[in-house]
């Protein structure tokens, strides 16, 4: 059948018409030959409608709505298409999200933890914000902020506008991990040195509480990133530190008295 041809990429031929745009051949398929839209394309991972948001296809994406495809059908990684909409897509292809009918259901809770790691969202985020549109002030199952998720993924821009609109970079996940320990794990230099600067220019002293503070394992920030060896970050850490009374205020020993030097060198 038609839902289950493959070429020698092992391509599907639904696949294959989105990738090539042919809306002729997709109606063709549909209207005649009632081609199932809502089903696996490749690997037991990719519905049609989830291809479309992936490669931010606007115009296949409406055809797929128009003839019943589900937005909200979730994948064998328990993903929906609004997913990879937020993760992949470009502005214009939020911005039609943003616009849909469907849009209250789309900008929220799990859909907006994926859109702070999208770069390309950045101006949808700032709309969504100005209109208070959103709630920002929420937390995932791991009690990670919005700005932690926007410091795993380096998104920097992002991040001064969520602190200005009031996501405290203080606040800690279930691992007692702040935004700056995720900015350490994920080596996301740009996104720590934005959360330094803003720190270094309103609180000093919140900037060396911050940097003090160990997570449930009693790491600081400059223990983690000597562990995993993100040097940059680590260098990034001690500059700032030095300028405040030559370190004295910044806690180098965690748990078993071992300090950050003892982990580089491991």
């Amino acid at each position: 059948s038609y839902e289950t041809l493959k070429n020698k990429e092992k391509e599907s031929l639904l696949s294959i018409i989105l990738k090539y745009n042919n809306l002729f051949m997709l109606r063709y398929l549909i209207e005649y030959h009632h081609i199932k839209i809502n089903q696996i394309l490749e690997d037991d991972l990719v519905y049609s409608l989830n291809y479309t948001a992936i490669h931010s296809k606007i115009d296949e994406f409406q055809f797929l709505i128009q003839y019943g495809a589900n937005p909200f059908l979730k994948n064998g990684e328990n993903q929906d298409t609004i997913n990879y909409a937020m993760i992949y897509s470009d502005y214009s292809f939020l911005e039609y999200l943003y616009n849909m009918k469907i849009s209250d259901l789309c900008f929220k809770g799990k859909y907006l933890f994926d859109l702070v790691t999208n770069k390309k969202g950045y101006e949808i985020f700032i709309k969504l914000i100005r209109e208070k549109k959103i709630e920002l002030n929420i937390v995932n199952s791991k009690n990670e902020t919005l700005l932690m998720k926007a410091c795993q993924s380096n998104n920097y821009e992002l991040i001064n506008i969520l602190i200005n609109y009031g996501i405290s970079p203080m606040l800690k996940d279930e691992n007692n991990n702040t935004a700056i320990h995720h900015c350490c794990i994920h080596n996301s230099i740009n996104a720590l040195n934005v959360l330094l600067q803003k720190f270094y220019y309103s609180s000093l002293e919140n900037l060396m509480k911050v940097l003090s503070l160990g997570n449930i394992n009693d790491d600081t920030p400059l223990h983690l990133s000597s562990k995993l060896g993100h040097l940059e970050i680590v260098q990034k850490i001690l500059v700032y530190s030095l300028i405040y009374e030559k370190n004295k205020n910044i806690r180098f020993k965690s748990k078993g008295e071992f300090l950050p030097i003892h982990y580089a060198i491991i």
